[in-house]
């Protein structure tokens, strides 16, 4: 748990950018000394500061080497950076001591600018390197931020969230031999069951084409439509017998304690039907999509209606979509195609629409405002 906390503290981004500043400072107070050179004393201020600033520098490599433990050794860099910081902080403390004891000899003193300079250079050197292994850190305490609690792999060198592509860019197909196979989902938002057959077909084939293939899962934040993929092939490929089991194995899978409380599962409640929807599909229709039925929406319930823009659903238009395609709007407020009945005991709005027609498959709702 010690451990655990040093890391949070070490790796967080506003730890990371003070030890930036600090950095800065050094290299100006550097700059200052190379100008200014003279006799250095253990009470002036910027020989003071500066010794602050290096004994951080060993406050920060000992909290790494305290959570990192025997790893800390295994990264050159770390090793590099913890020789380099050391040996900075002991040139620093004996050429401090030299130059309060000859200060006094002309001779020496000419010999201690020489020195000085020497020294001031390699510190100079030295907020370099520290600058571009401190470039590492900040990059990890960003990753760190963005990820919260998901877990990373954090193995042979990477620090990776396998799950997460920064605003969904596209990459070259190719470097992975152009096996890809892209699902176009809107965040926040599920597959089609069709397209979820599809993939478990998909996913089926390839790991039954050689045992050393892997299904690697990604979305934007890797959690609630990577999240529902994974849940199905898990269910599909019977290492997990209900949705249920598959949406905590998830959860826990993707969260990591150790830095937060908050579990890291697929929370949208249409992803979690939807993954039900797929134990159906595989339980009951062997994998198949039920025959088409026609349907007639009859009414709606909002809960939480007290929360929702003026409270009432005045503000609201309701969109229905099928297969893609807009098929029905209304307007709460003008009561156009549709009307409504609030019961404020409940905080509730029960929807009735008018002139809907029938429906079938995958439909999407989507409430609207114009506020």
């Amino acid at each position: 748990q010690a451990q655990a906390t040093v890391q949070q503290i070490v790796e967080n981004v506003y730890f990371r950018a003070f030890t930036v500043f600090l950095i800065l400072a050094d290299f100006i107070l550097v700059i200052i000394g190379l100008a200014l050179y003279h006799c250095a004393s253990s009470d002036e201020p910027l020989e003071i500061i500066a010794h602050i600033i290096i004994i951080y520098f060993i406050c920060e490599i000992s909290g790494r080497m305290f959570y990192l433990g025997k790893k800390f050794f295994w990264n050159w860099l770390d090793v590099i950076d913890l020789f380099v910081v050391l040996v900075s902080f002991v040139v620093d403390v004996v050429f401090m001591v030299m130059s309060e004891s000859n200060c006094g000899n002309s001779e020496r003193y000419a010999q201690l600018v020489v020195i000085g300079r020497v020294v001031r250079i390699i510190r100079v050197l030295r907020i370099v390197y520290i600058m571009v292994v401190q470039h590492r850190q900040v990059i990890r305490a960003t990753r760190q931020m963005v990820s919260q609690n998901k877990r990373r792999y954090q193995k042979d060198g990477f620090d990776l969230d396998l799950c997460y592509i920064t605003g969904e860019r596209s990459y070259n197909e190719s470097l992975f031999f152009n096996n890809v196979v892209r699902i176009y989902i809107d965040d926040h938002n599920v597959p089609k069951l069709s397209e979820m057959i599809d993939f478990v077909a998909n996913a089926r084939e390839w790991m039954a084409a050689d045992m050393e293939n892997v299904i690697a899962i990604h979305c934007k934040g890797g959690k609630g439509r990577t999240g529902t993929m994974i849940c199905i092939w898990l269910i599909d490929s019977g290492l997990l017998e209900n949705a249920q089991e598959s949406l905590e194995y998830f959860r826990d899978r993707r969260t990591d304690l150790s830095k937060g409380s908050t579990f890291q599962g697929v929370e949208t409640p249409s992803q979690s039907r939807y993954v039900g929807y797929y134990e159906r599909l595989k339980n009951e229709f062997n994998g198949q999509l039920p025959p088409k039925k026609d349907l007639k929406l009859m009414s709606l319930k909002i809960s939480g209606i007290n929360s929702v823009g003026k409270g009432d659903g005045s503000d609201l238009f309701m969109e229905l979509r099928q297969s893609g395609q807009l098929i029905f709007t209304c307007h709460l407020g003008l009561q156009s195609n549709c009307e409504t009945q609030k019961d404020a005991a409940s905080d509730t709005l029960i929807i009735y629409p008018k002139n809907c027609p029938s429906v079938q498959g995958d439909i999407k709702i989507m409430f609207k405002t114009h506020n």
